[in-house]
């Protein structure tokens, strides 16, 4: 893969000074809210699925802002309609778009409904492809993903826990690369209570840090923040049972 950042297909058209804040980072945080005003019953939270607005940070080591995102899907899904998906096995598609410090779209995220794949695909501005992250089978763990780059080819493979329990101290995945470790996402979330990995809490805040080496390769440091929101999404429904 070429070290040639700004020439990867994906990212032509887009704003190159965001991208280059990566370069010398050994982590990155990805800070995502709900807004608990987009409810349709907040009350039912623990009993039901619901839909509910996020808003995400990525910043850097210095929690420094370099990009901010929310979902832009279309629709609501309130509790009735996610319990009605969630019987046929499927959840609502997801649609993230992040903007730079100048309001620019420098990234779009996009996650297909459930039962047609549970894949997130990373898209830079002029709709090519960056890379994708793929849910794997695992017998040892619920949570394995690969990360493709935009041929399709596995460049990192990330391995979770064996169960999604409820681990108020955090959840760690170990990043892969040649049978080799190159890195960590740490995942934790913050409440009134401390502890909101079984969402619960309206005010649930989810906290990922991602380590990697600090002369790895910019675009590849982008795929492995990429991998955390389905990390996210696959948590969640899991949770759910959707």
């Amino acid at each position: 893969m070429s070290d040639v950042v700004i020439e990867q297909p994906g990212l032509q058209g887009s704003p190159v000074g965001w991208i280059e804040q990566f370069a010398d980072l050994e982590k990155v945080n990805v800070i995502q809210e709900y807004d608990t005003g987009a409810n349709c019953f907040q009350s039912c939270q623990c009993c039901v699925p619901s839909w509910r607005h996020k808003t995400f940070k990525i910043t850097d080591e210095n929690e420094q802002e370099i990009l901010k995102g929310e979902d832009e899907t279309e629709g609501i899904f309130c509790c009735c309609s996610s319990v009605i998906l969630g019987c046929f096995g499927c959840g609502p598609s997801l649609t993230y778009e992040f903007k730079d410090q100048l309001e620019q779209r420098v990234l779009k995220l996009t996650h297909p409904i459930r039962c047609c794949g549970r894949t997130i695909e990373m898209s830079g501005p002029d709709g090519n492809v960056l890379a994708a992250v793929n849910k794997t089978f695992s017998i040892c763990s619920a949570l394995d993903f690969d990360i493709v780059d935009n041929d399709g080819e596995t460049v990192f493979n990330v391995s979770g826990p064996s169960c999604l329990s409820c681990e108020c101290g955090g959840i760690t995945y170990n990043v892969r690369k040649d049978d080799n470790d190159v890195g960590e996402i740490l995942v934790s979330w913050d409440g009134p209570c401390g502890c909101c990995c079984c969402g619960c809490c309206d005010c649930a805040m989810w906290k990922f840090e991602i380590k990697f080496q600090r002369d790895m390769d910019v675009y590849q440091k982008l795929m492995m923040v990429g991998s955390v929101f389905l990390i996210e999404v696959m948590a969640e429904r899991m949770r759910e049972g959707i």
